[in-house]
């Protein structure tokens, strides 16, 4: 997935590919933020089910009537033409939702108030991992919001798939969609005893077939986001989360994003979701010598165990660093499983250097079990973390682990995008990832700078003396 934003809030121009990893790197208020809650408002923008249901239900009779006469081709039809109108009416199907989602999310009366600059709108497209563009939403100045598609994304979709249609056993049909090698991509019993059982099915393979294609559907719900604040915020977890989950109206002011947060947490299963991706939670523990217990009551209870002083502590009551620590243990044991996205802002916030170095390469672990990572950081330890890990992969699993690294670690320059965020232009730029490690951020050039001042100083009181 793609996006290219123009003139929105802070930032100026960007053009972002999300890879396995991904990092926004800038100084405090350039708009790393508006980048991932951006990109995670366009995930979670959910389209117009109640059209999507009767669109179905005007097509069912046809297909019922199809069915019983056996004309498997005519039914193979409806239903891939189906599948095509969605992609066809998608700009309108999520126009009204994104809207609100956006103005929730980023907490504004009116989308106006996010055209960034002297600009008299703002712009961003959803650009498919073919470099094809899908949708365009365009925010005016007078208030005035649309969403577009893109027709190569509708040709390009329906060129994409075919579909197998099984002729109807015990009154169900059996579909299975082909991708372009003619694997299957989705397999699917359509039952027609019913048209709202039939409905749910068919719409089922909305998300797959269309992140299948292009790498972007607004379906798509697997995604664990982790806002910046976290200590501060889990010092109320139950009595937040009792409000915002229980009560009918809206008592608190809170932006999406963090009501999000707040459902994820007390909806979090204590089962074990991935055993191979609950494995980097134990990784992570281990570093930092602490562990994390979360268990269902009627609010979530988490509880701290430190393991150097052997003490046990309610999350409320634990250091910062280990409530900032606490929701990214919470989410690779019990929530993330292969083929999620994990947004996480400034994990390195409230954590001593080490614990930062830590938590990168968890984040890096997790970038090569197919969990794609986004986070926005100013850290030069977690820049410097990740730059080892891509420089790692050219040793062996043995060299590894002399340098006290696991033998699985280490990233592909390939799969590693990170973006400069500039303040003052509000432009965002992609540092050169190779085999040899990233170049120079920003925040080196203010280490550097601030190594400097130190020279000067030393300097001028040698001088002085």
């Amino acid at each position: 997935m793609k996006l290219a934003v123009k003139n929105f809030g802070p930032i100026a121009k960007a053009d972002v590919e999300v890879k396995p990893l991904t990092l926004f790197v800038g100084a405090n208020a350039s708009g790393k933020s508006y980048l991932l809650y951006l990109l995670w408002t366009l995930i979670n923008a959910e389209p117009d089910f109640r059209e999507i249901s009767e669109h179905i239900g005007r097509i069912f009779p046809k297909i019922l009537e199809l069915s019983k006469k056996g004309s498997s081709e005519e039914v193979r039809e409806q239903i891939s033409s189906f599948y095509r109108w969605f992609v066809e009416n998608m700009d309108r199907l999520i126009e009204k939702s994104l809207k609100r989602l956006i103005e929730d999310v980023f907490m504004v009366s009116s989308v106006s108030e996010l055209v960034g600059g002297s600009g008299d709108y703002a712009e961003i497209t959803v650009i498919s991992d073919n470099d094809i563009p899908i949708l365009s939403a365009k925010i005016n100045k007078d208030g005035s919001f649309r969403v577009e598609n893109f027709p190569e994304a509708i040709d390009f979709f329906e060129k994409f798939f075919d579909y197998n249609v099984e002729p109807p056993v015990w009154n169900t049909i059996t579909l299975e969609v082909l991708g372009p090698d003619k694997e299957v991509v989705e397999s699917l019993l359509l039952p027609l005893s019913d048209v709202i059982r039939f409905g749910d099915q068919l719409t089922l393979g909305i998300p797959s077939l269309v992140f299948c294609a292009f790498g972007y559907c607004p379906l798509v719900p697997d995604v664990f986001i982790s806002p910046d604040g976290r200590a501060g915020m889990l010092r109320f977890l139950a009595p937040v989360s009792h409000v915002l989950i229980s009560m009918r109206e809206q008592v608190l002011t809170v932006s999406a994003i963090d009501r999000e947060f707040f459902k994820q947490l007390v909806s979090m299963a204590p089962e074990i979701k991935d055993e191979k991706i609950a494995s980097i939670a134990d990784f992570l523990e281990n570093l930092l010598e602490m562990e994390f217990h979360f268990a269902r009551q009627e609010t979530p209870k988490v509880l701290v165990v430190d393991r150097t002083h052997n003490l046990k502590i309610p999350l409320e009551r634990a250091p910062s660093g280990a409530r900032e620590i606490a929701p990214l243990v919470g989410a690779m044991r019990h929530v993330l499983a292969p083929g999620y996205m994990f947004m996480v802002e400034e994990p390195e916030a409230h954590l001593h250097p080490d614990a930062q170095s830590a938590v990168a390469r968890a984040l890096a672990l997790l970038s090569r079990y197919d969990v794609d990572v986004v986070a926005t950081t100013h850290s030069v330890h977690i820049i410097d973390e990740v730059n080892n890990l891509v420089r790692l992969s050219k040793l062996s699993p043995e060299e590894k682990e002399k340098l006290g690294y696991r033998r699985e670690e280490g990233l592909n320059p390939e799969d590693v995008a990170v973006y400069v965020v500039e303040r003052r232009s509000g432009e965002v730029t992609p540092l050169e990832v190779s085999n040899e490690g990233l170049s120079e951020t920003c925040i080196d050039a203010v280490l550097r700078e601030l190594a400097n001042r130190y020279v000067r100083v030393e300097e001028r009181v040698r001088m002085c003396q």
